[in-house]
C-alpha cells in the first residue's frame, strides 16, 4: 500500500482523524515518591521542576514527614496530567532517570488512571497520616501544595490520622497478643520444667510416647485447673501437642531422629 493510500485510510478513520475541532484525552497518572532526607524543600522544588519541564501539569500535591519508620522521610503525592499518549510511555523510560538524579535516596511508584489501582485520594492522603508532624505538615502545604482546598487538605489529613490510628491500633493488638502467647509458652515450659524436677537421667530414659503423654497430661491437668479459675472454656488441643514436642526437642529431652520417626513413623524415606 502507498503512502498516499495510507493516508487516505487514516483520513476515513475517526481514529487518525484530526479536525480544527478535535480534543485530545485528558490522561492522568498518581506519583508517590520517598525521599530519604532531613529536609524536603529542595528536593520538592526540584521535583516540581522536572514534571513541568517535561509537559507533566501538576494538578494536585500533597507532602508530609514520617518518622513512624526505620529511616525517617517525606512522601510526595502528586496527580499529574498529560494529552499526549508518549508521555504515558514516558514514566519510566524519560522521567524516572531523571528524578532519581534528585541527591538522595528514593522510592518512585506510578499509579496510572487507567489501572484498577489508581486511587488519587489514597495518594494525597497518606503523606499526612502522622498526627506529631501535623505543623510541619501544614507548613509545607501553605508552601508547596496544589489543587487542594484548605478544607478539602484538612479533610484529607484528618481522614489519613484516623485511618492511621486504627492501623497502628490493630498492630498493638497484635503485638500484645504475641506477647501474651510468648509469656504463656514460657509459663508452660516452667510446669514442664518443675514436673520432670532434677530426675533428667530417668525422663529421657522413657519412650517419646511416654514422655509427650507425661507432659500433655500436666497441660491437661493446667486447662482443667483454668477453667475452674477464669471459665477459661477452649483449649487448643493440636497447639498443645505442639508445644509439648517444641519444648522435649528445645529442652534435648528428646533428638532429631526420635522426633522425626515419631513424627512420620510408617513413612520410608531412606533405602
Amino acid at each position: 500500500m502507498s503512502k498516499q493510500q495510507v493516508s487516505k485510510v487514516k483520513q476515513q478513520n475517526p481514529r487518525y482523524r484530526r479536525g480544527p475541532n478535535h480534543v485530545m484525552e485528558t490522561l492522568t497518572t498518581a506519583i508517590t515518591l520517598t525521599y530519604f532526607t532531613d529536609t524536603i524543600d529542595e528536593p520538592l522544588i526540584n521535583t516540581i521542576a522536572i514534571l513541568e519541564q517535561n509537559n507533566y501539569k501538576i494538578t494536585h500535591l500533597s507532602v508530609g514527614k514520617h518518622t513512624d519508620a526505620s529511616r525517617p522521610h517525606y512522601h510526595i503525592g502528586l496527580i499529574v496530567s498529560y494529552t499526549a499518549k508518549k508521555y504515558l510511555k514516558n514514566f519510566n523510560r524519560s522521567l524516572t532517570p531523571k528524578l532519581k538524579s534528585i541527591e538522595c535516596d528514593k522510592k518512585i511508584s506510578y499509579y496510572h488512571s487507567n489501572e484498577p489501582v489508581y486511587n488519587p485520594d489514597k495518594g494525597l492522603m497518606y503523606p499526612l497520616k502522622e498526627v506529631e508532624h501535623e505543623t510541619e505538615n501544614t507548613r509545607l502545604y501553605h508552601q508547596y501544595s496544589r489543587g487542594i482546598p484548605e478544607p478539602q487538605f484538612r479533610e484529607l489529613m484528618d481522614k489519613a490520622q484516623n485511618e492511621y490510628l486504627i492501623i497502628q491500633n490493630k498492630k498493638k493488638a497484635k503485638e500484645a497478643e504475641d506477647n501474651d502467647k510468648r509469656n504463656t509458652s514460657k509459663e508452660k515450659y516452667q510446669m514442664l520444667d518443675e514436673h520432670i524436677g532434677t530426675d533428667i537421667v530417668r525422663f529421657r530414659d522413657k519412650s517419646i510416647q511416654t514422655k509427650i503423654r507425661e507432659c500433655m497430661h500436666v497441660l491437661l491437668k493446667h486447662a482443667r485447673n483454668e477453667y475452674h479459675r477464669n471459665e477459661k472454656y477452649v483449649f487448643r488441643i493440636n497447639s498443645m501437642m505442639e508445644l509439648v514436642i517444641s519444648y522435649l526437642y528445645n529442652k534435648q529431652h528428646i533428638d532429631e531422629d526420635e522426633l522425626i520417626d515419631y513424627k512420620f513413623q510408617g513413612l520410608k524415606f531412606f533405602d
